[in-house]
């Protein structure tokens, strides 16, 4: 028996609902691999688990474990298929991964409380999403610089809320700002790849 179709997640207000996109065949219609949907959801969970601990200091996760989330995450983001706003929501939280175990390196940090210590208040931009504060701390020379994207009902979005962004899907002025934040992020996931 041949399957065809593929699968996609949809951000909706915040939440996450997975979309099973099935095609007809000769033999009607078909159903989604096994094998492919449930490591995606799987991995989805684990995205949010950690996303959620980390923000309230339930789990005091290593330098080690933010490594392997940057590994995990970029490999999901360059295996799935469909939707690209939720495609690009990995990669975000991908490329801060490996920030965050980048900047821990450099500080002598193996957990993410002993980094949250040592930054203090002066530095508080690096312990939330700013992936840009986080570069200028990692590679001052600003090689991969990403900009605002504009939104099609007014204002913009700075680089540390595109998490916000693509998990929400708010409308844009501009799709090319968003494809050209996209391979800026890309760019610094093979970046971090070469500095683990």
């Amino acid at each position: 028996m041949e399957f065809h179709g593929e699968f996609r997640l949809d951000c909706f207000f915040g939440g996450y609902v997975l979309l099973l996109c099935l095609q007809k065949a000769d033999s009607g219609i078909k159903m989604i691999l096994w094998k492919y949907r449930q490591p995606f959801l799987s991995e989805l969970l684990r995205l949010m688990i950690e996303t959620d601990r980390i923000k309230t200091g339930r789990n005091n996760i290593t330098r080690r474990e933010f490594q392997d989330s940057y590994r995990r995450h970029y490999r999901m983001y360059k295996e799935t298929v469909g939707n690209q706003k939720t495609r690009r929501l990995i990669l975000f939280y991908s490329v801060e991964c490996g920030l965050k175990s980048l900047l821990m390196k450099d500080l002598g940090k193996n957990t993410y409380e002993e980094f949250i210590e040592c930054c203090g208040n002066e530095k508080r931009e690096l312990k939330g999403h700013n992936i840009s504060a986080m570069m200028k701390v990692l590679n001052p020379q600003n090689d991969y610089c990403l900009r605002n994207i504009s939104l099609k009902r007014g204002g913009s979005v700075p680089p540390k809320q595109f998490n916000e962004l693509w998990r929400y899907g708010a409308a844009l002025a501009d799709k090319e700002e968003e494809e050209k934040a996209e391979k800026t992020l890309v760019r610094i996931a093979e970046w971090i790849h070469t500095k683990l």
